[in-house]
């Protein structure tokens, strides 16, 4: 249901206490203001509209006279008193009948006379039940609070409802920039000056409004001014302006963080499966699931929302890399979650900070949601010396996920799932996830796509039996070090020593780092630019002198074989235990 319904309803039903989640008291109050004149029209009833803020005094209308003559009560040494001002409220007459607008109560749960105020919330909410159960009465007094976060003590959790109040949607970004359009001009501005473009191109309105979503109206009209100032009518300006705004969003939060689009599925080699995968996915996201029709107010399309994916496998195999280029492909915000600045030590802290990371990810929808090494970050789960945050945590998050209705996409990545399986079983069940890839060392193509990528980069610099090489000779000699890996291994020979057959059970995190060692000590050793080169072989010899992670007992001691054999356990677990896919 929207919130706005949904509010419409509580305040018609005669709820005592609202608690409204937003930072934007300005269209909260608009809301409400067109909501009580609707509300009188429908029902006949004269109810008025009052604020309360910790700076005003408690003002209310006169009982019973249309005059706006106001007067004020519960004052204290002529400042405004919290729980006198509720107690005034809750024992005005009985035909009083008032919705009052309260900004700043939250506040009072930290002052010394926090206690006080619970009770008289309590006192009214009972008092105010107690009237509305008469059903000659059309009077009710109606309490809404407005936050910008919900903290409400224990002893009210039961006589309060909450109800997040959203940030503009398309049309309403459609409606302010229309407002603001024809009420600023910048300074200097032409006849082709961006206030006048948007009266004329119904294409740049949208890309505004599409890239505002997620914004506060706030944001969103300050945001749009500095566009006006800058002049700027160049698409992807327009977008990049509203990215900025989101971007500083995301800093302020320090639980999440943003990543800016630098990599594609095109800078990744192999995990062919996945991409594939994903590739299905794109054309699902790109039929916008999530945008609903006006009239019925149901999706706009049948199609479910993409709820997301958990990749599993190698460290260093490209799992954190995917998420990056999944985003960047895909044209999408990327947002890091960080769970290690999620638990606090202070009661109550650490599920408050998922719940407003979650809900800043969701303001950001669409976008994509990352969580790296999931595993680790949820590991505080089983410690019950927290009394239960952590697990209430773990919690939150799993109904999140199950119920969310924006469109974040989840790519969390693991190293290993048995700690899940072990302890929550239920993170990795059917339906949680859209699907579990397990991601393993690459094979031989998997690796020449890796060379390739990475060697490209120095294309320049590499030298071949003393001579340069260019990128159509680097393809084929790859291709032909790959069909003479292929080869051996069909007829159970040695591998070849060449890049493709000494870099086996190498990881993509492995072979970049062993070319770009390379590379680093070649410009260490270079004179001047013209010197900076390293020889093609020189990295043939490099993949000799190291030994993979997931080295399977090849002179690579017992440890490294433990690493294979345990890399083994996890993909049996993965594929079979938990119906994974492979990614590769």
């Amino acid at each position: 249901m929207d919130a706005r319904q949904e509010l419409k309803l509580l305040i018609e039903a005669r709820t005592p206490i609202i608690y409204i989640r937003s930072y934007e008291e300005d269209r909260v109050k608009e809301f409400l203001d067109k909501l009580v004149c609707e509300l009188n029209l429908k029902h006949g009833t004269g109810k008025h509209l009052a604020e309360w803020t910790m700076s005003e005094k408690l003002k209310l209308p006169v009982p019973h006279q249309s005059s706006p003559a106001l007067i004020t009560k519960a004052l204290v040494n002529d400042r405004v008193y919290v729980p006198g001002g509720l107690q005034y409220l809750a024992n005005c007459p009985v035909n009083y009948d008032v919705m009052v607008v309260a900004y700043d109560l939250h506040l009072m749960y930290a002052a010394s006379d926090a206690p006080l105020v619970t009770r008289y919330l309590k006192d009214f909410a009972r008092k105010c039940r107690t009237e509305s159960s008469d059903p000659s009465r059309r009077e009710y007094k109606t309490l809404v609070m407005v936050s910008p976060t919900y903290e409400i003590p224990r002893e009210l959790e039961k006589d309060i409802e909450m109800v997040d109040f959203p940030v503009p949607d398309f049309d309403e970004l459609a409606v302010s920039l229309k407002s603001i359009a024809g009420s600023f001009r910048s300074p200097g501005a032409e006849a082709g000056s961006l206030p006048g473009v948007l009266s004329e191109s119904g294409e740049i309105r949208d890309t505004i409004c599409r890239a505002g979503r997620g914004l506060t109206g706030n944001e969103f009209s300050l945001t749009v001014r500095r566009m006006f100032c800058a002049n700027r009518i160049v698409h992807r300006d327009l977008a990049d302006f509203m990215l900025r705004e989101k971007q500083q969003i995301i800093q302020k939060s320090e639980i999440l963080e943003f990543f800016p689009a630098q990599v594609t599925l095109a800078d990744v080699g192999g995990l062919d499966a996945f991409k594939s995968w994903l590739a299905q996915r794109q054309k699902l996201i790109e039929a916008r699931p999530w945008e609903m029709d006006p009239e019925t107010g149901r999706p706009r399309t049948g199609i479910p929302l993409p709820k997301g994916v958990l990749l599993v496998g190698a460290s260093g195999g490209g799992k954190s890399l995917m998420a990056k280029a999944t985003a960047g492909t895909w044209k999408l915000p990327l947002l890091r979650l960080d769970m290690g600045k999620v638990f606090s030590q202070y009661l109550g802290e650490t599920e408050r900070r998922i719940r407003q990371a979650l809900s800043l990810a969701e303001s950001m929808a669409p976008c994509i949601l990352w969580l790296d090494e999931i595993e680790k970050g949820m590991a505080g789960a089983r410690n019950q010396a927290d009394s239960g945050a952590s697990a209430r945590t773990f919690g939150t998050f799993l109904t999140w996920m199950q119920e969310k209705q924006s469109m974040v996409f989840l790519m969390a990545t693991a190293n290993s799932i048995r700690f899940f399986a072990d302890n929550f079983p239920e993170f990795l069940r059917k339906g949680r996830f859209d699907n579990i890839f397990f991601v393993d060392v690459p094979g031989g193509r998997e690796r020449r796509d890796i060379l390739a990528i990475h060697l490209s980069r120095h294309i320049r610099q590499i030298r071949r039996n003393g001579a340069s090489i260019d990128p159509d000779e680097l393809e084929s000699l790859l291709n032909a070090e790959l069909a003479e890996a292929e080869h051996r291994a069909e007829t159970r020979s040695s591998p070849p020593e060449n890049l493709i057959g000494l870099s086996e059970r190498f990881t993509g995190a492995e072979i970049e780092h062993v070319i770009n060692s390379a590379a680093e000590e070649a410009y260490a050793r270079a004179n001047s630019e013209d010197e900076f080169n390293f020889n093609y072989e020189d990295i043939a010899e490099r993949f000799k002198g190291m030994t993979p992670m997931y080295a399977v007992n090849q002179g690579g001691g017992p440890e490294s074989a433990s690493s294979a054999e345990r890399l083994e356990e996890l993909k049996a677990l993965v594929l079979q235990g938990f119906g994974g896919r492979p990614a590769n």
